[in-house]
């Protein structure tokens, strides 16, 4: 195993990553437009997504998607934090106490992917 240096965006991250390719709806909450998104990778703190639309850095979003080896979807709201010409990394938020569950519930499972998926 390579060794992560500080230089290196890797060993910053809060979450370990894990790439997936599954289908993800997008809700666009400025004006609450639906939009079919990919999933590119799933942390415990948020998923990155290819979407045919223009979202700028703090844009909110709703997020839903049914996470690998999971049977029902989870909805959570997110902030645009970047976008890399490609795929928009979009972080976890929670307004309230569902949805800090919900997040919970979902780090939970993330945690749980060490070694089904590769990261």
């Amino acid at each position: 195993m390579p060794t992560l240096t500080s230089d290196d965006p890797v060993s910053r991250r809060r979450w370990r990553r894990y790439r997936f390719d599954l289908p993800v709806t997008l809700t666009v909450c400025r004006d609450q437009s639906v939009l079919n998104a990919r999933g590119r990778s799933l942390s415990e703190g948020g998923i990155a997504v290819s979407a045919p639309v223009k979202l700028a850095t703090g844009d909110p979003v709703m997020v839903e998607f049914t996470p690998p080896y999971a049977h029902l979807p989870i909805k959570l709201s997110a902030v645009v934090r970047n976008y890399d010409g490609e795929f928009y990394g979009l972080e976890f938020v929670a307004h309230n106490a569902e949805q800090q569950e919900e997040i919970a519930l979902l780090r939970l499972f993330v945690q749980g992917l060490t070694g089904l998926i590769p990261d």
